[in-house]
């Protein structure tokens, strides 16, 4: 079987996914290119939080996509499910952010680099 590692098509650089995975703190994608693609949900009361990321980055220059829900949402409470408070990443570092998030709610997380 063929290395996926080393595939090129007719020549040309060929990206794929070559390593995947998951634990507590979400999942995670590692590209042939060195990419790395990470997200999940977390849940906790804690109006800031600290997001542990499944794996580390090389360093801290990777985008973060992140918003709430509700975690026990119902008829009353329905119009505000998924909206957003957040203020933003901060204190990035390799292997975890901070974000500033209403205290009932828990957090969808998506972040790329390398």
């Amino acid at each position: 079987m063929a290395d996926i590692k080393n595939l090129d098509v007719d020549g040309q650089f060929f990206d794929c996914v070559i390593d995947w995975g998951s634990n507590s703190n979400g999942w995670y994608r590692i590209w042939r290119s060195g990419l790395i693609e990470q997200g999940g949900n977390q849940i906790d009361s804690n109006t800031y939080k600290v997001v542990y990321l499944p794996i580390p980055y090389s360093n801290i220059n990777y985008s973060v996509v992140h918003s709430e829900f509700m975690q026990n949402p119902t008829a009353e409470n329905t119009d505000t499910e998924g909206a957003d408070h957040n203020i933003g990443a901060t204190d990035k570092k390799v292997n975890s952010f901070r974000i500033s998030k209403a205290s009932n709610r828990g957090i969808s997380f998506y972040t790329r680099g390398y």
